[in-house]
C-alpha cells in the first residue's frame, strides 16, 4: 500500500523544539519501514491545525504490508509526541503516461 503521512509541529500553540521536530520526522520514517515499506521522500513546509499556523512534515511512502502495525505505531508517535492526531493517507498509487 502506498500513502503519505503528514504531521505537524506545534503542541498547542507552541512549536516543539529543533531537535524534538527532527527525532519526530526520524521516528516517522521508522514506523513506515518497521511496517515493510519503503520511504520515498521527506518534506517540510507550513502547514494549519485548527486553525494556527505551524510547521509541517510530509512523508510518502511506498510497498507498506503491515497497515494495522503502521496505525499503531502512528497512535504510540501521537501520544508520544502530544499530537492530537496524525493524518495517513493511503492508496495504491498510478503512474499517468504523457
Amino acid at each position: 500500500m502506498d500513502g503519505a503521512i503528514s504531521i505537524g509541529r506545534n503542541i498547542g500553540n507552541a512549536p516543539m523544539d529543533d531537535n524534538r521536530w527532527k527525532r519526530f520526522i526520524y521516528e516517522i520514517e521508522g514506523a513506515v519501514l518497521l511496517a515493510g515499506g519503503k520511504v520515498y521522500a521527506t518534506a517540510t513546509g507550513e502547514g494549519e491545525w485548527e486553525g494556527v499556523a505551524e510547521d509541517n512534515a510530509v512523508v510518502t511512502f511506498g510497498n507498506v504490508r503491515e497497515i494495522a502495525a503502521l496505525k499503531g505505531h502512528l497512535r504510540f508517535l501521537a501520544q508520544d509526541f502530544d499530537q492530537d492526531a496524525i493524518a495517513l493517507v493511503l492508496g495504491q498509487s498510478e503512474l499517468v503516461g504523457a
